[in-house]
């Protein structure tokens, strides 16, 4: 792409990132934590086999590079409208009253440590395995949908108490 296009494609990343979180904000008030977690997450996975398509099938060509640019964008709603909506928002749901301040901590420096990571590992990969990198990263947020279908509760309606009781195994009646 030229500067032009390389200017239009960040000011879209940030209209996109905007967007997304105010309207993903304004949906977990109508459907909860669960089902947008789920479909924020098979979005990014989605997205991400779009991405690996186009670098692995496609010619290179301006029509390729604006398809990669929508599976950008398309990753980037999801993300920022879907998962990462709901992981901030669960952070203050989902541990115990006495941990909860250490338990968010070390979830926010999990989750900037594994940023780190994929941040770190992008390059060689992308020289390495060139656009099946993306089909790496959808694997593993394959297997992130699985493990968010074993482990992540609806918490929307739910009292803290009654949230720390699922976690504990006990009745919440």
């Amino acid at each position: 792409m030229d500067a032009q296009a390389a200017l239009t494609a960040t000011i879209a990343n940030g209209v996109v990132a905007v967007l997304a979180v105010s309207t993903g904000m304004w949906l977990l008030g109508r459907y909860g934590r669960r089902p947008m977690l789920l479909t924020g997450q098979i979005g990014v996975t989605v997205s991400l086999v779009l991405i690996a398509f186009c670098f692995l099938v496609l010619p290179e060509s301006a029509a390729r590079s604006y398809l990669v640019l929508a599976s950008m964008l398309t990753f980037l709603l999801f993300m920022q409208g879907g998962v990462a909506t709901v992981f901030w928002l669960m952070l203050s749901e989902i541990f115990p009253l006495r941990l909860r301040g250490f338990a968010r901590v070390m979830a926010v420096f999990g989750t900037w440590t594994a940023n780190f990571v994929v941040t770190l590992a992008f390059p060689p990969l992308i020289a390495a395995v060139g656009g099946a990198t993306f089909l790496l990263f959808a694997a593993v947020n394959t297997a992130t949908i699985f493990s968010y279908l074993r482990t992540v509760p609806e918490t929307r309606g739910r009292s803290m108490e009654a949230i720390e009781a699922h976690f504990r195994g006990q009745s919440t009646a």
